[in-house]
């Protein structure tokens, strides 16, 4: 972790902003918490947010995962191949299952404690409207409009 990352990490606020250039590590942050989270609040249900599905999967995920797998975390692949957490599919029988399951798994990161993350798109934000989630991280969020994020996203952060 370089300077920036730690000092976002170390913040003891709820809601952390963390306002970094290209390339300064920010997807590796998010890796970093959400692999602490999974540790402390298992069956917890949190977000992904980014302007598109798209760029969550193809730029976001690979990022986070990168600093999963340094964590000691794969990706589960089956019975031959068991790991960590599932991506996009519904999670075997043996994980544990969120407080609040998803319906469908598509868009969806399950891990074996219960520990889920959705992912919402921005360019569909009222989608989010009725989620309701112990945790989010937002990438790009200086694309979101101001009443957006305080009014749909913000709104679905309740800490069940």
């Amino acid at each position: 972790m370089n300077a920036k990352q730690l000092e976002f990490l170390q913040a003891k606020q709820s809601m952390k902003v963390g306002m970094m250039g290209r390339g300064a590590g920010k997807t590796a942050v998010i890796g970093f918490d959400t692999r602490d989270k999974l540790s402390y609040i298992p069956r917890a249900k949190g977000f992904f947010s980014s302007t598109t599905y798209n760029q969550i999967l193809t730029k976001t995920l690979p990022e986070v995962e990168k600093m999963w797998h340094t964590l000691g975390l794969k990706e589960h692949e089956g019975h031959k191949n068991p790991g960590h957490y599932v991506v996009g599919r519904r999670p075997p029988s043996h994980f544990a299952k969120p407080y609040g399951p998803p319906k469908k798994f598509q868009n969806v990161i399950t891990f074996f404690n219960g520990f889920t993350i959705e992912f919402l798109s921005t360019d569909r934000i009222d989608l989010a409207r009725g989620g309701s989630y112990d945790f989010g991280y937002i990438d790009e969020a200086a694309l979101i409009p101001k009443d957006k994020f305080t009014k749909v996203l913000l709104p679905t952060i309740r800490g069940n």
